[in-house]
């Protein structure tokens, strides 16, 4: 049942159709399937083959989470610290994060993370936050080590800037298109901080940046690689 339903989703084999996927997971679901079940909370978080409700989805990740799904604990989580169609309550959010977290999966990892950074459902703890986010960077989570380079940087509360270890993670986010980890190494290497400095690099890191979706990273980038250009010329 929960494969028919996913090839219809998919279009795989068959025409897609996000109907008849809804049918396929809810009978799924109600058989004990806990693919089904998530995926079921899926689609009404989406809105897909359904209307979409995010109390149907709380529910049905619920079942799941309670049955020990993973990817089911995690979703409830985030539905918990968004507040969707649940109170927001942090709380809930850090132990349904915690589960998850304990099972091995990175997004958890790092979501704990910055629930101890923030201090939002726990006591504020830098320390264990860099701890989570470090278990979560190695299993390679782009997020987590954007999040261990700044906070080597100074941007974690509680912890010591380590400027070797900061370039060493936003080298590695960087390297895979994170414009926050581009803009972050670019000062790194502009300002000379565990690193040589070497003003070519900045810039370049600085262009990657600009390029970036997100419209403060990219005014920041902008902005960061005129300050060179103009230095540059004041030079020469």
């Amino acid at each position: 049942m929960f494969k028919l339903g996913a090839m219809y989703e998919n279009g795989v084999g068959l025409g897609e159709d996000d109907v008849e996927a809804v049918r396929w997971y809810r009978k799924a679901a109600e058989a004990g399937s806990l693919d089904g079940t998530v995926n079921l909370a899926w689609m009404y978080e989406n809105g897909r083959g359904v209307s979409k409700d995010d109390w149907q989805a709380v529910g049905w990740y619920r079942k799941a989470a309670e049955a020990g799904n993973v990817i089911a604990m995690n979703n409830l989580g985030r539905m918990y610290a968004d507040g969707r169609d649940v109170a927001k309550d942090d709380g809930q959010a850090v132990s349904w994060y915690r589960k998850f977290a304990e099972a091995g999966e990175p997004v958890a990892m790092y979501s704990l993370g910055v629930m101890y950074a923030t201090g939002a459902g726990v006591a504020k703890n830098g320390p264990l936050a860099m701890q989570w986010a470090g278990k979560a960077a190695e299993r390679g989570n782009v997020d987590a080590q954007v999040m261990l380079g700044l906070g080597y940087t100074g941007g974690v509360e509680g912890v010591l800037p380590d400027y070797r270890q900061a370039a060493d993670w936003l080298g590695k986010a960087s390297s895979q298109g994170s414009t926050r980890a581009q803009v972050g190494l670019g000062l790194l290497y502009e300002n000379g901080s565990g690193v040589n400095q070497d003003l070519e690099r900045a810039r370049a890191l600085y262009s990657q940046a600009a390029q970036s979706s997100d419209p403060q990273i990219a005014k920041l980038a902008n902005e960061r690689g005129q300050q060179l250009d103009s230095q540059r010329n004041q030079q020469s």
